[in-house]
């Protein structure tokens, strides 16, 4: 019966009205007819207040302006050294391409002197399915990497030691650069994010509850960070380094990119360069009863650590008529990085000295991805589209363990090797298509079909002994069909909705090489069904209402074992037997001016919850995996709110509250549950002091949270800076972590078994950071410094 109801609705979705945006065109020039580039056109009620839609002249003074407003309008034109300019009311219909024709700007009466006019954007927007946060004014992505920025963007939680990212409570996150799926596992996606410079992203988009049109794969939704890209011919570029000094090593990073723009064709060119050398260091404290015996110890290490990443990107698109678009762009990902670690390892209750371990770790880390699109326009309301993405990921790693044992009167020497190499290799073929009929009609469906294979050589010997307990040899072959179709409608000025059904199936198969051993042999199908609502109560009044299912598959990486010794006596290691989560979301969202409310509601079953504890009855071994917790339920809210106490400072805030509810059932058939509250506050402060100069002061703070028994213990940071524009130049002077509290604590217990552990590892120290950002080429300037008289007020439309 369920099966048929879904059937039925899908056939319903297929007949739905979708709204479709209305096009506002038109072309800005001075009184001798020369045009006017980067005016700011924004659009306004008929009682003058401001909508969220705008947009900027380009160098030849055309603009385009994308709203989903319909009824009676009229523009503003604001131009430095112009007089501003409000057009007469005109009308919008829904899918109306509006012709305005040219406006002719009045040169400004008066005598300037040093003014910036800025027509700001709004940081915090919430769409009908998604969060959008603008970074092109956040003066703290100087000198920060886009892993620094999703560590302080709210509702996101970044764990640097897993590897992983965590948002609204819940795991499961993907990642997808301006709108494009990255394939990458989660500890290679965490360190290409680490390699890539902040000032190259325009927005961050966070999604989550995804509509039917993207992959049902991630519990917790996707975040797209959309690059900059200029409008408009001609060419721009920035360049962009730093470098960062603490606990006495640098931390340093240069980055390009590089936008050409042509009538009828664009190459898009970034590249990053980056070399991390900053150290590390860490404390455990370990509890275990064995029978009668009771084991304490104290584990101290350190690390020098020293990685060199490099990013590359080259997109080009290529307009071949009025028809056909295509275009390609091909990414490159290396990782190279050696580490030197020393720990010693003291047990409370031994008179004998500390066990001594050290560690010489090499890992090559390589990616390749390329894509290829071409799209077919028979005429400008429909749109047909085929997408071929490749990526290979090659991980190649090699420490070696050196171990003196002093439990003894004589010192045990221990010698362990580990030698992987994992190489990935995933291809997606996807066919879209998405139509408007009748001036009311949109709809969009689609086709995908993703390849995913593996294998895993993993081998650990003891003293030149292999050990057959940790080594491994596998492949994997995956395949996920899926197919969905959407549809979005606006009944009138105030409601609309957008409705989507997604079907995907998945098999999944791994296999020893030799022994032909089958660890995994599953095949599963399931309908995602996702549904939003909008209502507009008046300008400043907006509420949205979202309910999605997602999946959550084990990550290639898991299911690819590794190995990591902390000491002898405990591992992390990857587990082949998990099993997929599956989530119901429900997400409330109210904006009132420049207020927001997001409120969501999550339920997730067979939950992944991350390097779980294992104690081998017999050798007690203990084996951090990851593993199937039974369920967990989220809600969470996040309030956001922006504003400018004076008129030289501007404050973000953002803060976010999470209530965790999570239940399983041990081996011992015993229910284990925990409930936990937490808050993440977000604090960013620019204040303006003139001249070019601004002090920036941000930071955020963490509560502890909850991952199946592991709990994670309050962290934050303090980041302050000074920023000097001149010309195109921008030098930032930033203090990050000045604070010393950005550490990964966590700690784990097992009352049944005697067992509690505590991390303090400090992954990222103080840094002193100098930045350098040069502009070169046409810019769509944000900021344009004129000449006014005293008489004049500075201008700020918000």
């Amino acid at each position: 019966m369920k099966k048929i109801f879904i059937i039925n609705l899908f056939c319903l979705l297929s007949i739905a009205n979708i709204y479709a945006q209305s096009q506002l065109k038109g072309t800005v020039l001075d009184e001798t007819q020369i045009p006017i580039p980067y005016a700011d056109i924004l659009l306004k009620d008929p009682s003058g207040n401001w909508t969220s839609d705008r947009a900027t002249s380009n160098e030849s003074g055309e603009f385009k302006l994308i709203t989903e407003e319909s009824g009676t309008y009229k523009i503003s034109i604001i131009s430095v050294g112009f007089e501003q300019f409000d057009s007469n009311i005109f009308n919008i219909k829904r899918n109306q391409n509006v012709a305005l024709g040219k406006f002719i700007l009045e040169d400004a009466s008066f005598q300037l002197q040093d003014v910036d006019v800025t027509a700001k954007k709004i940081p915090y927007k919430r769409e009908i399915d998604r969060t959008v946060i603008d970074l092109e004014d956040d003066a703290t992505t100087s000198g920060s990497t886009l892993l620094d920025i999703l560590e302080r963007t709210p509702g996101v939680f970044v764990d640097r030691q897993n590897q992983s990212i965590a948002m609204l409570g819940k795991s499961g996150v993907r990642v997808m650069i301006n709108g494009k799926m990255n394939y990458m596992p989660s500890e290679a996606l965490l360190e290409f994010l680490n390699g890539m410079n902040a000032e190259n992203a325009k927005a961050i988009e966070l999604i989550t509850t995804p509509p039917a049109k993207y992959d049902a794969e991630g519990n917790a939704g996707y975040i797209n960070i959309e690059l900059k890209k200029k409008m408009g011919e001609g060419y721009n570029a920035n360049l962009n380094s730093y470098v960062g000094y603490g606990d006495q090593k640098t931390n340093k990073n240069f980055g390009v990119n590089y936008n050409l723009m042509k009538k009828k064709s664009t190459l898009l060119v970034n590249y990053t360069l980056s070399q991390n050398n900053l150290p590390w260091n860490g404390k455990v404290n370990r509890r275990l009863e064995n029978g009668d015996q009771l084991i304490e110890n104290q584990i101290l290490g350190f690390r020098q650590n020293d990685r060199v990443i490099q990013n590359g990107r080259v997109a080009y698109d290529y307009k071949l008529n009025s028809n056909f678009n295509l275009g390609a762009n091909v990414s490159g990902y290396t990782n190279i990085y050696d580490g030197e670690e020393y720990k010693t390892v003291g047990f409370l209750n031994r008179a004998s000295g500390p066990d001594i371990y050290d560690l010489d770790e090499s890992n090559n880390w390589r990616n390749f991805q390329s894509a290829f699109f071409i799209e077919f326009n028979p005429n400008e309301n429909s749109k047909l589209s085929l997408n071929v993405d490749f990526l290979n990921f090659t991980n190649n790693q090699t420490p070696q363990y050196d171990i003196e044992l002093n439990e003894n009167s004589s010192p045990e020497i221990l010698l362990i090797n580990s030698d992987k190499n994992t190489p990935f290799n995933i291809m997606a073929y996807a066919l879209e298509y998405e139509t408007t009929l009748d001036s009311e009609l949109n709809f969009s469906t689609g086709l995908k079909w993703v390849a995913n294979d593996f294998r895993n050589r993993n081998e650990i010997k003891r003293n030149q002994i292999i050990d057959p307990i940790f080594s491994n040899d596998s492949k994997l072959d995956e395949n996920i069909a899926a197919a969905y179709i959407q549809v979005k409608h606006k009944i009138n000025d105030k409601i609309g909705f957008q409705v989507g059904l997604r079907y995907e199936h998945t098999k999944t198969f791994v296999q020893g090489v030799e022994g032909k051993e089958v660890f995994v042999n599953r095949k599963y199908g399931n309908f995602f069904p996702s549904l939003f609502l909008s209502y507009k109560i008046n300008d400043f009044n907006n509420i949205n209402l979202a309910a999605s299912q997602r999946i959550n598959r084990p990550a290639l990486n898991n299911l690819a074992p590794f190995i990591y010794f902390l000491d002898i006596d405990q591992v992390f290691q990857g587990n082949v037997a998990l099993q997929p989560s599956f989530t119901d979301n429900l997400q409330f969202d109210y904006r009132f001016k420049a207020f927001n409310l997001s409120i969501q509601y999550s339920k997730v079953k067979e939950v992944i919850s991350r390097f779980q504890p294992y104690i081998d009855p017999e050798s007690s071994l203990i084996t951090l995996t990851p593993k199937n917790i039974d369920m967990q339920k989220t809600l969470s809210a996040i309030f956001s709110y922006s504003f400018n106490p004076i008129s030289v400072w501007n404050l973000r805030l953002f803060t976010t509250l999470i209530n965790t509810y999570l239940l399983d059932k041990r081996e011992l058939q015993e229910d284990y549950s925990v409930r936990n509250k937490s808050i993440r506050l977000n604090l960013n402060n620019n204040i303006t002091l003139g001249n070019g100069y601004s002090f920036q002061l941000w930071g955020y703070f963490n509560s502890k949270e909850v991952s199946g028994v592991n709990i994670s213990l309050p962290n934050g940071a303090l980041n302050i800076g000074i920023q000097k524009i001149y010309k195109n130049l921008t030098f930032t002077l930033n203090g990050t972590n000045v604070l010393d509290s950005q550490k990964w604590r966590f700690e784990s217990k097992n009352d049944e078994i005697g067992y509690f552990q505590t991390f303090n590892v400090d992954f990222v120290p103080p840094q002193i950071k100098l930045s350098v950002s040069m502009r070169l080429g046409d810019q769509n300037l944000e900021l344009k410094t004129i000449e006014k008289s005293e008489a004049s007020e500075r201008l700020n439309v918000n």
